[in-house]
């Protein structure tokens, strides 16, 4: 391995309106290396991304690449020098075909006169993806594709770029666990050609799957660089957060008996699922797993009045109930977190307060339908103090909080309509740690309340840790269920892969 670095930052410094988001921060990433960043949402590991490939200028300090500074870094010269980032929306245009997408920057020099050499084009895109050892059709359009096929297609139009570092900011939080292991592997397989990559994750399962070194940035300042043989899950989290967590999980052998807070019997969605029965007691945790494409998560829709179903009932303490649209589902007292808190959960531009209350304005109003500011406020900041939201202000933007604050205020704006029956869809998708733990604790303690909690989630240690018993959906029905010394992670994964 050469002994110069690919990219070296020295004493980093990035600052926004006087918050130092880069504090002195010292960075290299070697040829072929494998350089993981850890930390908390919000600990600076975006913001170094964006210094290095260009897209935000630094204050202060020095970036080199291959031994060489240069007085400013542009994203043209970032890529130049072989740095390609591949973003979670990995940018590809999904009505063209995989070897137009690999090819997209190479096109000009695929052209004769007006007319693309399809045939050039395509055996130059196959090229790229047998480097990554995968096989996906180069005829195929990227729409067409699953989620783990778009991440190989976007890391192929990075070799195709002759990329000397990839940057791969969160890349596995849309994918199940089989293509997991195959982005893991295709990372490994770039190491193997002398490419190095810095992986992004709050799964820290896969840091040390993959890792060559763990860069771990708290606040902005750099703790350490480590070798993943000297750490564990435990010691990465005090280093990431700064504190000793202490999570401990539900009791397993508690027992639910009595009305249901709400009973599904037979319900039919085709071609989603079918001849789903089950039922989730007050003060209950039940977990709901599947691969993507179970039908878990349109199950949980259709009890919010999203995806009304084709037959079967709910029922609510006992009592059938219509839930053909969300208010029904409101007034049957059902909340919904769903799995996309940005798309489909926020309205980011919107001030935290608003985020807060938008589900429960009609009870705020006045005779004269009318909103009171002050009102609004009031409930925004008690819920953002129940939840412990980190804010300046409740008048601040929502896009202005970590993925894990985010995740708090969508949780407060369900919980302020008080309802009787919680759906969390992957609750902790993209969220640090420390995040994660404030939500398990949550979890429990809405369920203390007498809430009934369907949980629904990839992770099997988060299931383990949170859920009385787990439910295993496969192919549209509930293949398994799991409980008290059963619902353990191996088990758990074994029934998902259908063991």
């Amino acid at each position: 391995m050469s002994a110069t670095p690919l990219v070296e930052a020295r004493r980093l410094t990035k600052t926004y309106g006087g918050f130092a988001a880069l504090d002195g921060v010292d960075f290299t990433v070697m040829p072929g290396e494998v350089v993981c960043l850890a930390g908390t949402n919000g600990s600076g590991k975006s913001t170094l991304i964006k210094c290095v490939s260009g897209v935000e200028p630094i204050d202060a300090g020095q970036i080199l690449f291959s031994g060489t500074e240069h007085p400013a870094i542009t994203p043209t010269l970032a890529m130049d020098e072989g740095v390609q980032v591949i973003y979670q929306d990995l940018s590809l245009f999904p009505d063209l075909p995989v070897w137009e997408n690999v090819c997209f920057q190479r096109i000009g020099g695929e052209k004769r006169g007006w007319f693309v050499k399809r045939r050039e084009g395509m055996a130059f895109a196959t090229m790229q993806l047998a480097r990554l050892g995968v096989k996906v059709d180069p005829k195929r359009r990227v729409e067409r594709l699953s989620m783990g096929e778009r991440q190989s297609v976007a890391i192929a139009r990075a070799l195709a770029q002759n990329a000397k570092l990839v940057i791969m900011d969160e890349p596995t939080t849309a994918l199940p666990s089989r293509e997991v292991d195959a982005l893991l592997g295709i990372v490994k397989n770039l190491r193997s050609q002398g490419i190095a990559t810095i992986f992004v994750s709050h799964k820290l399962d896969e840091l040390f799957a993959i890792a060559d070194k763990i860069t771990i940035i708290r606040d902005g300042v750099k703790v350490g660089d480590y070798n993943p043989a000297d750490l564990d899950k435990e010691k990465l989290g005090f280093l990431m957060i700064g504190k000793k967590l202490d999570v401990q999980p539900v009791d397993r052998s508690a027992v639910f008996s009595g009305t249901p807070a709400i009973e599904l019997d037979n319900l039919v969605k085709e071609p989603y699922y079918r001849g789903v029965s089950m039922a989730v007691h007050p003060g209950e945790v039940v977990g709901l797993t599947g691969l993507i494409g179970s039908g878990r998560t349109e199950m949980a829709l259709s009890l919010f009045g999203l995806n009304p179903p084709d037959g079967g009932e709910v029922r609510r303490n006992g009592r059938p109930v219509t839930v053909g649209k969300p208010s029904e589902a409101i007034a049957a007292g059902i909340g919904l977190v769903s799995e996309d808190r940005q798309s489909q959960g926020l309205f980011l531009s919107h001030p935290i307060t608003t985020n807060v209350t938008a589900a429960i304005l009609d009870r705020l109003a006045d005779r004269f339908g009318l909103v009171s500011l002050g009102r609004e406020l009031d409930v925004g900041e008690e819920w953002c103090g129940k939840l412990n939201v980190r804010a300046s202000s409740v008048l601040n933007p929502a896009q202005s909080l970590s993925g894990g604050n985010q995740q708090k205020v969508v949780l407060a704006k369900w919980l302020a309509t008080g309802p009787d029956v919680l759906i969390l869809d992957s609750p902790t998708v993209g969220i640090d740690i420390g995040s994660k733990a404030d939500i398990y604790e949550l979890i429990k303690t809405v369920a203390a309340a007498g809430k009934a909690v369907l949980l629904i989630s990839d992770e099997a240690e988060e299931l383990e840790m949170c859920a009385n018993r787990v439910l295993v959906m496969q192919s549209g029905e509930i293949a398994a269920e799991l409980a008290g010394a059963d619902a353990t992670q191996a088990k758990i994964l074994a029934a998902v892969r259908g063991g």
